[in-house]
């Protein structure tokens, strides 16, 4: 019985030792695929009294004014932001045209709405925001009446790994150059371009109204 035992354990042993020395190599493929940009989204929202989002999106910008009385000037609490960026994958090429056109001024031959409001251009990421100063937009802030024909078109080198923001707004009237008061409701505080007005007692009453047209094309 003793012979019979120590035969299996030599066997066992035996089986052991050979199936530490076989080694076996397996290489796996591995891939991670990044899709490429499909299309482009165009997106407004509203900024009143500060607050982002009241209302949910924009597809209008309605500007509720109120009068100054000591002053006589009107003003508004409400800014609007535009977000260009990419749908459908990773960031490529876009190229952005902002053009105004003013639709009804009840001023006749006197100044309207493109005199009166401003669009700031911005080169926004996940850390902060910068003004564009190229293409002739100087301070990164123009009157809308300075978008008229042409217009101005930012592309990529123009915000980098960021994307395009277009802040659009009645000329302020608690800028420096109208009024010693801080700046209000301007999310940038950049300061009013030179030949801006507000809107006062001396407009003719009635509906100002403008379009603001941005076109987004991937390149």
């Amino acid at each position: 019985m003793r012979k019979i035992i120590g035969l299996m354990l030599i066997a066992i042993f035996g089986v052991a030792g050979f199936a530490h020395a076989a080694t076996s190599t397996v290489g796996f493929d591995m891939t991670a695929t990044v899709g490429s940009v499909t299309g482009v989204d165009i997106k407004a929202t509203p900024i009143v009294d500060g607050v982002w989002g009241t209302g949910g999106s924009a597809t209008s910008f309605p500007f509720a004014m109120t009068l100054d009385n000591t002053t006589k000037v009107w003003s508004t609490n409400t800014y609007y932001s535009i977000d260009v960026g990419g749908t459908g994958g990773s960031t490529t090429n876009t190229s952005v045209t902002v053009k105004y056109a003013e639709t009804n001024n009840p001023n006749g031959t006197g100044h309207g709405l493109g005199w009166k409001s401003t669009a700031t251009f911005i080169k926004q990421t996940s850390s902060g925001s910068t003004a564009i100063t190229t293409h002739g937009i100087t301070t990164g802030k123009m009157l809308l009446k300075d978008l008229v024909g042409a217009g101005k078109t930012v592309d990529t080198a123009d915000v980098g790994a960021g994307w395009f923001r277009l802040y659009v707004g009645l000329a302020n009237p608690y800028d420096p150059k109208f009024d010693s008061k801080s700046p209000k409701y301007d999310p940038t505080a950049i300061p009013e371009p030179s030949g801006a007005e507000v809107f006062s007692t001396s407009d003719v009453a009635g509906d100002y109204t403008g379009t603001l047209t941005i076109s987004a094309t991937l390149t």
